[in-house]
């Protein structure tokens, strides 16, 4: 009879997920001594964890935005939206981290949206961390 194991892969290790919060994932089995590989598996769709919403700050001083948030889940990265003076929300950045620094010329008003990564770099309500406005008229 085979020895069979179980192998775990920890969520941090995957890639992005979809912007509906899915990973898509395929496999293949190798033999211990890895001399005989399996066909690849059919893609299987796993739903990615929920994220929680956390609290954050936004500061602004010489032209520069910092934005600072907790995250209950330790995700690897985060996307990062603005939107200066009531424009559309774009796609700034990525980080890796729980805060991010952003240049801007706006003087009215800055949005900003943190998610959690996704790989098409898209707005996804379902991945939303955190998200403020600061008003640049009263600063």
């Amino acid at each position: 009879m085979a020895n069979i194991k179980k192998a775990i892969v920890p969520a941090s290790s995957l890639p992005p997920v979809s912007p509906d919060n899915k990973y898509f994932i395929r496999f293949r089995i190798a033999s211990e001594d890895k001399n005989r590989l399996s066909h690849w598996s059919k893609i299987i769709e796993v739903d990615g964890l929920t994220p929680t919403p956390v609290g954050g700050t936004l500061s602004f001083a010489d032209g520069v935005l910092s934005v600072v948030w907790d995250d209950a889940n330790n995700y690897p990265d985060y996307d990062i939206f603005i939107s200066e003076d009531g424009g559309e929300m774009t796609y700034h950045g990525t980080s890796s981290v729980h805060n991010y620094e952003i240049r801007s010329s706006a003087t009215a008003s800055i949005d900003v949206v943190i998610q959690v990564a996704n790989y098409k770099k898209v707005i996804s309500e379902i991945l939303e961390i955190y998200s403020g406005s600061i008003d640049l008229s009263l600063i």
